[in-house]
């Protein structure tokens, strides 16, 4: 049933990303989650500036219509489609990129085997690592040894 619906998701990414892509936008995950007849196919997509309401509507219509086409589930099912929102794991190395210069708290395993909690802004992103700045102190951190990321919100 994992593997089944695991090919589903793929397809829908595959789709999605067409229509996602043709206005300059990026898909960011993909979730499907109940069972047959009570789905419900959340779809995750950002931009830089971040996504408008329109945007959103837009994206859903047309893949809403695509799916129809393509009956890729079964029965009925609830599409929703927004951004990410500020409560999302940080997890790639694009979603790190797009959150530069903003307040995160990321989890990591030190070189010493400890994990290690720090909060600073993401100064600059790296291939193999992000530099996060607190104060004068800049913290590299190696993107294979996070655990968790998460943004904080700046009151």
């Amino acid at each position: 049933m994992k593997m089944m619906q695991d090919a589903i998701v793929k397809q829908i990414k595959e789709l999605a990303v067409a229509v996602i892509e043709q206005r300059n936008l990026e898909l960011v995950d993909v979730e499907l989650k109940g069972k047959s007849g009570s789905r419900l196919l959340r779809i995750f997509i950002d931009t830089a500036g971040g996504v408008t309401l329109d945007q959103c509507t837009e994206v859903s219509r047309e893949i809403a219509e695509m799916l129809d086409r393509k009956d890729l589930i079964e029965n009925s099912y609830r599409l929703e489609v927004s951004s990410p929102g500020i409560d999302r794991p940080l997890k790639s190395h694009r979603d790190f990129e797009r959150n530069l210069r903003r307040l995160v708290r990321i989890q990591y395993i030190s070189n010493a085997d400890n994990v290690v909690t720090q909060t600073g802004l993401i100064k600059e992103v790296h291939e193999d690592r992000v530099v996060l700045a607190e104060g004068d102190n800049e913290v590299p951190i190696l993107i294979e040894s996070i655990r968790s990321a998460k943004i904080l919100p700046v009151w």
